[in-house]
């Protein structure tokens, strides 16, 4: 077995090895135990690929040098505190007797001025200088196990940091409590994990492997980014797709192109509520289309003043409001009455739509296009990798 080894300096880091290449029994035991008490159902052998494709995702991330591996949020807490309140989570789970360890009271010997003097103002980059941190690494928080002011900053959130910067003693105690408390459990655990043929080591990457699925998948293009944002990665594979293919899934796909086109519209405006409900009672309890042409009102879709016949329209109509309302309308119906910006009220009537397809070259089909294909080539590749990942992971054990 083959491990890529990093330097980690203090027990609040993450794991040095780069990623598992094979899942206990034991391990597949614990962690299916894990997700039942979630409520999450899930075979052991749909779980055991899961977890493998975990490990893939971390073994890979590391070649790529991936920043998430260390914080996946740039303004939320660094990737070893959820793997603290992971594990912590897993290992009270699997030994609940451990849920009653007593937590140690904890006096911190700085004062509120003392912190604010030590940190300084917060950076307006939210970036310290590697001569800020030096002399925090000075500074203990812990003799045993050894914590430092740097340990607490590097692992909080933005918000967190802010807040240290101002003087919060009660979050700086309450962060060194939890340090301390997760060391205390991890050692109380040791003996029990080993009775049990598990590692904390490994644990540990299990923890981080379901922490940072979402995100590396995201990064890899097989699941959606936050506000439609991608990665370099992603942005490499959609910048390969040749106007060719777009032309070609065009063709394939043309029916998820058509759209209404134009709408025979008519907008009745009333000064009140109660004059509109009274011709929407009246219309449908009739014949919806000759009420509305045959009672003297004025359809406002029309540039004239009297004009009282249906209007066809499209959504690029000059009252744009009224239009998209008349779209969303449903045909050969009357519309219950709507209250438009202006505090006045309309009746809607549409009928006859007519449909049309976006043409080859358009915007709204190459946008599609692309996230269609990137997407495809993205998964392509994806599971060319894992597949291939676990065939080279295989021939080492």
């Amino acid at each position: 077995m083959r491990f890529a080894i990093f330097l980690w300096v203090s027990f609040v880091s993450l794991p040095c090895f780069s990623a598992l290449d094979h899942i206990t029994e034991a391990e597949l035991a614990l962690m299916h135990s894990l997700y039942q008490a979630q409520d999450r159902q899930i075979s052991k052998t749909s779980l055991k690929t899961r977890l493998l494709e975990n490990q893939f995702l971390l073994s890979h991330a590391r070649k790529l040098n991936l920043s998430l591996l260390d914080r996946h949020a740039s303004v939320g807490f660094d990737n070893a505190y959820h793997v603290r309140r992971y594990i912590s989570s897993m290992l009270l789970h699997k030994f609940p007797q451990l849920t009653h360890t007593k937590r140690k009271a904890l006096q911190i010997s700085l004062s509120a001025e003392e912190l604010k003097s030590l940190l300084g103002p917060y950076p307006n980059n939210g970036q310290y200088t590697e001569q800020q941190r030096q002399k925090w690494r000075q500074i203990s928080m812990s003799k045993q196990p050894k914590i430092t002011l740097d340990d607490i900053l590097a692992s909080q959130s933005m918000q967190g940091r802010f807040s240290l910067h101002e003087g919060d003693i009660g979050l700086l105690s309450k962060d060194v409590e939890d340090l301390i408390s997760f060391h205390q459990l991890k050692n109380k655990a040791a003996p029990l994990l080993a009775e049990q043929k598990l590692s904390l080591t490994r644990l540990n990457l299990l923890a981080l492997g379901e922490l940072l699925r979402p995100s590396i998948q995201a990064y890899l293009g097989v699941k959606s980014q936050l506000h439609g944002e991608r990665s370099d990665y992603v942005d490499n594979i959609r910048s390969d797709v040749s106007d060719h293919e777009i032309a070609q899934f065009y063709i394939t796909h043309k029916k998820e192109f058509k759209y209404l086109q134009h709408i025979s519209a008519f907008a009745a405006i009333f000064e009140n509520q109660q004059d509109a409900m009274a011709t929407y009672s009246n219309a449908s309890r009739n014949n919806t289309r000759q009420i509305l042409l045959n009672s003297g009102l004025r359809n406002h879709f029309s540039t004239s003043k009297n004009v009282q016949h249906l209007v066809q329209i499209s959504r690029h109509h000059p009252k744009k409001w009224l239009a998209q309302v008349a779209f969303n309308n449903q045909v050969d119906e009357l519309s219950r009455p709507i209250r438009t910006p202006q505090g006045k009220w309309a009746l809607i009537y549409t009928t006859k739509p007519s449909f049309a397809y976006h043409v080859k070259d358009s915007e709204t089909v190459r946008y599609r296009a692309l996230q269609h294909i990137t997407q495809h080539k993205a998964k392509t590749a994806y599971t060319h990798l894992f597949y291939q990942w676990l065939h080279s992971e295989k021939t080492k054990t």
